[in-house]
């Protein structure tokens, strides 16, 4: 196996639980803009521990079972190595990535930031109240019957006095706040000044409002026609799920011993065949 290819696994082996390591852990602390090897060293440190951690255990599978572990010996001095144990190497890999993400989860559930407490989302209140605040109560409320939804109704307040009043279709949270722009659908209603709200003409469908302009926001959700709809709101479950077993420690601890029992367990079974 040519040695490049095998320093570059090496590296992307090492970097990955580094990583994941760094991308949990920054969900529960404060933003910050911390420079590029500030941020490059956190990776490679923590990768080095998690790869440490992970490797004295499929050492410990290696040499109780070596059927179903591959040779870290002969990869390194045979080339036709990978070609001859294609399917073992494969395996290798994956039970190494598999055991590596999974410790580097454990290291994050058992060792949180000091002082902070829940989660930490790199997001403006747009995200929160739009996505998150509809999500929450959604999954609060009974979801079984038909066409169930949250209904975000705005009433949005302009620099200039103007109000208007309306069911948040979309906005844009990928651009710079005073970038975005928020989209109302009917029933629309606008204000001058300090006038009552009046309801616009009949064929008008959408108000878009450039973020600079306006002074506040009010938010009231209210059961109807969801303005996310139903199957993209449980579409979401899996990342909650996710999100919440990498805070369990217990859980993340019997998938730990999972990944390493099951493999020993069958490389001692095959060794006795």
């Amino acid at each position: 196996m040519p040695t490049s290819l095998v320093s570059v696994t090496i590296f992307v082996l090492l970097v990955l639980p580094g990583i994941a390591l760094e991308l949990l852990r920054q969900r529960s602390r404060p933003g910050r803009a911390d420079s590029v090897f500030v941020e490059t060293a956190r990776v490679l440190l923590g990768g080095a521990a998690v790869t440490v951690g992970t490797l004295l255990p499929l050492g410990l599978i290696r040499t109780a079972a070596p059927a179903v572990m591959l040779n870290p010996r002969q990869l390194w001095i045979e080339p036709r190595y990978v070609a001859d144990h294609l399917w073992l190497t494969l395996w290798s890999l994956v039970l190494f990535l598999l055991v590596s993400l999974t410790l580097a989860a454990l290291c994050y559930a058992l060792l949180p930031a000091p002082g902070l407490a829940g989660n930490v989302h790199m997001e403006s209140a747009w995200v929160f109240t739009f996505n998150r605040l509809p999500q929450r109560l959604y999954d609060q409320q009974d979801a079984s019957s038909p066409g169930f939804g949250i209904r975000t109704q705005l009433q949005v307040e302009l620099t200039d006095g103007t109000a208007y009043l309306g069911v948040r279709d979309t906005y844009s949270a990928d651009a710079a706040l005073v970038d975005r722009e928020l989209v109302l659908a009917p029933p629309l209603h606008v204000r001058r000044a300090e006038g009552p709200f009046e309801p616009l003409e009949p064929g008008w469908q959408r108000i878009i409002v450039p973020a600079s302009q306006i002074r506040s926001i009010m938010v009231r959700f209210t059961r109807g026609a969801p303005s996310a709809t139903a199957s993209q709101l449980r579409g979401r479950r899996t990342t909650r799920f996710l999100a919440a077993l990498v805070t369990d420690p217990q859980r993340l601890a019997v998938i730990l011993g999972l990944e390493i029992l099951i493999p020993l367990a069958l490389g001692i079974f095959l060794r006795q065949l």
